[in-house]
């Protein structure tokens, strides 16, 4: 059975050593909206905004929650998963096929798209593996029923290159 085609950002499922995930206040950046599990990173404001691909060490984390500023009124907060050790359940973008070889890759996100304003949940994916210390490393599969290697698949993935670490260069 093919998976099927939902992507729901990035989501907690615990930590490397069995814990559950905290999230910690930020403050949002002025005007900005960040969906339920959109990655985010600081900025020179010293604020957390949507991560974009090729962000890099400037990643912070995970947004817990949805927070909009259409009006700019400013120092709105924000819950953000930031822990290194943070484990995330995420979807593989359309048209890449990951196999059991992809393990121990690292992987980037795709360009950003906004997420679901009626739910607030991120719609973002990571996607195909590459050779260098991209920001998310795959550890494998997620164990949701009806998930296998391939397209669309979910995998669990941990933060590789980020404000609280340099990152791996990965197997592929």
């Amino acid at each position: 059975m093919a998976n099927i085609d939902a992507p729901r950002g990035f989501k907690p499922v615990g930590t490397i050593d069995g814990r559950d995930c905290v999230a910690h206040e930020y403050v949002l950046t002025t005007g900005a909206t960040v969906y339920k599990g959109d990655p985010v990173k600081i900025v020179t404001a010293g604020t957390v905004q949507v991560s974009a691909a090729a962000a890099g060490v400037i990643n912070l984390g995970i947004a817990a929650e949805y927070v909009s500023d259409p009006l700019s009124a400013g120092g709105k907060k924000i819950m953000v998963y930031d822990s290194p050790n943070n484990l995330y359940e995420v979807q593989v973008t359309t048209a890449q096929t990951l196999t059991i070889a992809d393990l121990f890759g690292t992987s980037d996100i795709v360009t950003y798209a906004a997420g679901n304003t009626n739910t607030g949940q991120s719609i973002m994916e990571i996607d195909n593996p590459a050779a260098g210390s991209l920001p998310w490393l795959i550890l494998r599969l997620s164990p949701v029923k009806d998930n296998a290697w391939g397209q669309h698949c979910k995998v669990i993935v941990k933060p590789n290159t980020s404000v609280w670490d340099a990152g791996y260069a990965g197997l592929t």
